[in-house]
């Protein structure tokens, strides 16, 4: 089975406080999971692991069966994310925000806009 996420015991902790203790996902590829619970349970500090933005106290992450750390160059150009509010200009069509995203993270095929405008629905403006 092919698995794009794969944690093994991630864990993060603040001093005494545990915010994600020993976590093991095996996100399969073609399948689609979200991340529930309450307040506090550790489901953003999960997410921000998981894109290299906070490092686990311990265990480890894979994406694509290849370790996070130390690949993050070669990893998480191909991930997209959205943490806690929409990172868009409200002022701004779909094409414009898209194509401002392209260009800060290096996409160099501008024809990724017009297919992701595609796949939900929007025109390309």
């Amino acid at each position: 089975m092919e698995y794009i996420i794969e944690t093994e015991n991630l864990t993060k902790q603040y001093g005494t406080q545990r915010s994600v203790a020993d976590v093991n996902i095996h996100a399969v590829k073609g399948k689609i999971y979200g991340l529930l619970g309450r307040n506090g349970a550790g489901k953003t500090t999960t997410m921000k692991m998981l894109l290299g933005l906070t490092r686990p106290t311990s265990g480890e992450i894979k994406i694509w069966g290849t370790p996070l750390y130390g690949n993050e160059k070669k990893l998480l150009p191909r991930i997209g994310s959205l943490i806690e509010a929409p990172g868009f200009y409200p002022n701004l069509t779909a094409t414009e925000n898209l194509d401002i995203f392209a260009t800060l993270r290096g996409v160099p095929n501008r024809h990724v806009i017009k297919d992701a405008l595609d796949l939900v629905g929007l025109p390309y403006l």
